[in-house]
């Protein structure tokens, strides 16, 4: 089976995502990727923000180092073939299957069956930063959805 997880940069959300869901899947034939929806020059910034990602992910016992996936042709064509797809909002959701017509596809939330909501993200474009306390309440959180995502896929 392979799960492809979205968010809009593939530096937070999305990346976290799959790094705890692996560590809480040991399947073989499963294959998970992150990707986001912006191009690679969105982000001018991606190697500190990837830095504090994966200090983040050292203190959880996670040691990888994450690299960032951008919107590409190759990453529409790995979306088209997922059995399932995991976006962080609805808006990606939607911009996910108005480009790949994939129809395997739910938001983090909807997936593991609670209330529709966006998975808010911690990057703040305005000042080019994350935003301390969201980027520390969404790892909490990512890896809660992780768990149950991962007791649901088993």
């Amino acid at each position: 089976m392979k799960i492809g997880l979205v968010c809009k940069g593939n530096i937070f959300r999305s990346q976290v995502f799959e790094h705890f869901l692996r560590s809480k899947i040991k399947d073989k034939n499963l294959e998970i990727f992150s990707c986001g929806v912006l191009p690679k020059v969105a982000f001018p910034e991606e190697k500190i923000l990837l830095n504090e990602v994966k200090e983040e992910l050292v203190k959880r016992g996670i040691n990888v180092y994450p690299i960032r996936t951008p919107w590409s042709n190759e990453t529409r064509e790995m979306l088209k073939k997922a059995d399932l797809i995991l976006t962080a909002t609805l808006e990606i959701k939607n911009f996910i299957i108005k480009n790949t017509k994939n129809k395997n596809i739910k938001t983090f939330y909807e997936f593991i069956g609670e209330e529709e909501k966006d998975f808010e993200d911690p990057f703040n474009y305005q000042i080019r930063k994350q935003d301390p306390k969201k980027f520390k309440r969404g790892f909490i959180e990512i890896e809660r959805l992780a768990e149950l995502t991962a007791n649901k896929l088993k």
